[in-house]
């Protein structure tokens, strides 16, 4: 959306009439009125019908209503209150299907080009996983909700994990031994390749590993001992963290070390968002800056091969809506899409969604001189039992994934190792703003009453 037809929406919102302001059940009906686009100036006087049509006076016809199919894509969390908070996260998916029909013929055309040439670059360097090829057991969601499932990623040669006790409640714990045939292994040995799951084509894939040769190269590994660095400023976090992070019943952890996580926090005992964790101010802004250079790396690597609309959803949302992403040390410079970043050694974790706002990344590191892009051997497996596909990671690998496909990350393959598990994520929570004392504008009033 250019600023000149952003504020023509603006302008336009603040006359809408009462009739207008809710739309049947269905899809969201936005009148072009709302729109501006449709509607030149000078407005002449008009009588507005219930059904949703404008007729000019002194010029015959009737313009009919935009009918906006609203679909809440599958990646991403929206609360669905009316409070100002739930209503701002409505707003950030509504905005960019505002912002396709109000565009002009030449933004049209400069998207379905941009469009165009990321399908035809998934199509050269991804290989696509189709579910027919998938020959192992599909979860159900019903069966994931009734057992703490976790998968062994060890090697044949290796014993299996050890069966976790002290549940908090009475669903069984089941290992998955992944070696076994417990899932479909996704792996490919060409460097050049990567892999992604087939879909619908509306519908983005649920996880895209990079081809290793982009990711270590946009990631800097490629050549040096960057990930080194990385390791160390995890390892200085951990240090200063209390204890390690617990999340829920259903999101069980299970780790050698102190599960982490920082960036952007939500307060809890009053309202809005917290520029940084706690750990900024007990570790040097060297360490802190470290990681957030690593996390503008990664959002390059999720900007080169994430499909267009899921890239031009957060563009919108991040134009439009004061999102508080994670900031550098000195708090002058903001990523682009992450809030957050969580990490643990050695750690596996129970199968669950996240609530998050965009498509969420996965990486392993371990701790070596350099990474080959050849002789690397699989160190995890990141698994989606309700696919009933495994992905082979290696250190450095990257692999885009649906945070609200029910996923976890295996055990290591060998107990040798020690392997970093670290994930990159936008909470809904901190995209609504945690404070409903903050009003909508009028621009998002108009737009998610249209719902």
């Amino acid at each position: 959306m250019t600023h000149k037809s952003f504020f023509r929406i603006e302008r336009m919102t603040k006359s809408i009439y009462p009739e207008q302001r809710r739309a049947p059940v269905g899809p969201v009906c936005v009148h072009p009125k709302l729109l501006g686009r449709w509607l030149t100036p000078p407005y002449t006087k008009r009588k507005v019908y219930n059904k949703g049509f404008i007729r000019r006076k002194g010029r015959p016809g009737t313009a009919p209503s935009i009918d906006i199919p609203i679909t809440i894509p599958s990646h991403m969390k929206v609360w669905k209150s009316n409070k100002p908070s739930s209503k701002r996260t409505q707003y950030g998916y509504i905005l960019p299907k505002v912002s396709d029909i109000i565009s002009t013929t030449v933004g049209r055309r400069n998207r379905s080009g941009r469009t165009n040439r990321k399908r035809r670059k998934q199509k050269t360097k991804l290989i696509r996983i189709c579910p027919h090829c998938v020959d192992r057991a599909q979860w159900s969601m019903e069966d994931l909700r009734r057992t703490h499932l976790v998968f062994d990623g060890s090697d044949l040669n290796y014993p299996p994990i050890k069966q976790e006790h002290h549940l908090p409640d009475d669903r069984p714990l089941r290992a998955l031994r992944i070696i076994s045939g417990g899932l479909y292994i996704a792996d490919t040995k060409d460097p050049s390749k990567g892999l992604c799951y087939e879909t619908p084509s509306d519908q983005p894939s649920p996880f895209i590993r990079l081809p290793r040769i982009d990711a270590l190269n946009i990631l800097g590994f490629g050549y040096g001992r960057g990930q080194n660095k990385i390791i160390d400023a995890m390892d200085d976090i951990s240090q200063v963290q209390k204890r390690s992070l617990v999340r829920s019943k259903r999101k069980l952890i299970y780790s050698e070390g102190k599960y982490c996580a920082i960036g952007s926090q939500v307060c809890r005992a009053s309202p809005g968002i917290r520029d940084h964790t706690y750990h900024k101010d007990k570790v040097s802004d060297k360490v802190w800056d470290a990681l957030w250079d690593h996390m503008i790396k990664i959002e390059a690597a999720f900007s080169a091969f994430s499909d267009s609309s899921t890239i031009r959803e957060i563009n919108e949302v991040r134009r439009h809506l004061n999102v508080k992403t994670m900031a550098s040390a000195d708090l002058s410079k903001r990523s682009r899409i992450y809030g957050g970043i969580a990490f643990g050694v050695n750690v596996h974790l129970d199968c669950h969604t996240d609530e998050d706002y965009a498509m969420s990344i996965v990486t392993v590191h371990v701790r070596k001189q350099a990474y080959n892009i050849l002789s690397d051997k699989v160190v995890s497996y990141f698994c989606f039992p309700r696919l009933g596909v495994a992905v082979a990671l290696r250190p450095g690998d990257v692999l885009i994934f649906n945070p609200s496909e029910p996923h976890a990350v295996s055990s290591r393959c060998r107990p040798s190792e020690k392997v970093y598990c670290v994930s990159f994520y936008l909470k809904t929570a901190v995209v609504g703003g945690n404070d409903n004392c903050v009003h909508l504008t009028d621009t998002q009033d108009a737009v998610t009453s249209f719902q």
